[in-house]
């Protein structure tokens, strides 16, 4: 389906993976994230057979209504989330404004405030839960109609010494060049190895890590950082954190991307971005000691240090699917007490020496050509930079 293009009544819009924005001509916006099955039922009205949908209804369209297997919501507005899984177990969640549902074995509507939800299980019964409006991807990102400013790029195709260097365009007083070092105790530098083009930096997830001081004022808003990533076959759960971050350890301070090391947020060993709340984790599995391109894109109202971001992920050019889709904003400003570019090294570990902590100390694995870009890029960009090494 291409961007602009007309539906009609009886049209289903089928999702296997991604977003997609839907207009209807009462003037509601619905918001598909795949894998999803949504039907145009009329100019006021559809049907979600399967995924997850957000209905963003202005006052002139109230009434709005999205079917699904155990029911209706009529939107009294103004925002609300509906998903449906694969046995037709329901959940809506009111992210602003009011709702009526109308239940399958109930003679009276449900309503529904803001922050309410229910869960309609496949055998009717109803459930009362807090709507979580980390579970829906609540708008579109921005189509960007020029070149994508680049921040940053670390090649790794020095393949000796113990300097990283960063041929990104100059941001702050100085280059953000990576030195190589590992702790006073244990572990080795980072050690050069073949990489996915070129070169590439091996951790050995034991105290090597590479990091600078990067004094720069910088506010990534939105962003996307892309990398090369090899884990290990034997990935050890304490060795997971982070191929590379910034910041410190205050939520809305803090980016890290890693091979997920912690059971309890999502499987283990999948693409990882957490902002030290919360986490948004992939499904792909990583662990195989192959080269997987990822990238994770950020955007939305997480551009203030208050507010979340929207976070998807892509593994090897494909958006993944995520329970959840956002976590705080982290900013970069020398006035905040930010610790510079690290790679290998779990940003924690700075402020808790000494500790073991929860998912490692330090990555063991390999990474090799990082982009950190000052855009969100489209998927077709991000299959680009995979393919071809270039924006």
């Amino acid at each position: 389906m291409a961007y602009g293009s007309n539906l009609r009544a009886g049209q289903r819009v089928m999702l296997v993976v991604g977003l997609a924005e839907i207009q209807f001509e009462v003037g509601a916006v619905v918001v598909l994230q795949g894998p999803a099955d949504f039907e145009i039922k009329d100019a006021g009205r559809g049907y979600l057979y399967r995924g997850r949908a957000v209905a963003h209804v202005p006052e002139r369209a109230r009434g709005f209504v999205i079917d699904s297997p155990k029911g209706r919501v009529v939107d009294l507005g103004t925002e609300f989330g509906i998903a449906v899984d694969q046995s037709g177990e329901t959940e809506v969640h009111v992210l602003e404004g009011r709702v009526e549902a109308r239940l399958p074995g109930q003679s009276q509507p449900v309503e529904l405030r803001a922050a309410e939800a229910l869960r309609v299980a496949s055998n009717n019964s109803v459930t009362r839960i807090a709507a979580d409006a980390a579970a829906f991807v609540t708008e579109m990102p921005p189509r960007i109609q020029e070149q994508p400013k680049l921040f940053f790029h670390w090649s790794f195709d020095e393949g000796q010494g113990g300097v990283a260097r960063d041929s990104g365009p100059r941001v702050g007083k100085t280059p953000a060049d990576l030195y190589l070092t590992r702790t006073a105790s244990n572990g080795r530098k980072p050690a050069w190895t073949d990489g996915r083009f070129g070169r590439g930096l091996e951790f050995d997830g034991e105290g090597g890590f590479a990091a600078n001081g990067f004094p720069g004022n910088l506010t990534l808003k939105p962003r996307t950082v892309a990398a090369w990533v090899q884990v290990p076959a034997d990935f050890r759960a304490d060795k997971g954190f982070a191929v590379l971050g910034w910041g410190n350890t205050s939520p809305g301070r803090r980016f890290q991307l890693s091979a997920n090391p912690l059971p309890e947020d999502g499987e283990l060993g999948r693409l990882r971005v957490d902002a030290g709340a919360a986490a948004v984790i992939g499904t792909r599995d990583l662990r195989d000691g192959a080269w997987h391109h990822v990238a994770a894109v950020m955007y939305g109202d997480g551009t203030s240090s208050d507010a979340d971001a929207h976070v998807l992920l892509y593994v090897d050019g494909k958006l993944e699917p995520a329970s959840r889709t956002t976590v705080p904003e982290a900013t970069i400003h020398p006035d905040r007490a930010f610790d510079g570019f690290w790679f290998g090294r779990n940003l924690a570990c700075f402020h808790r020496k000494g500790e073991n902590l929860p998912g490692g100390n330090f990555f063991r694995g390999a990474v090799d050509e990082v982009f950190i870009v000052g855009a969100v890029l489209s998927q077709e960009q991000i299959q680009r930079l995979m393919l071809k090494n270039e924006l």
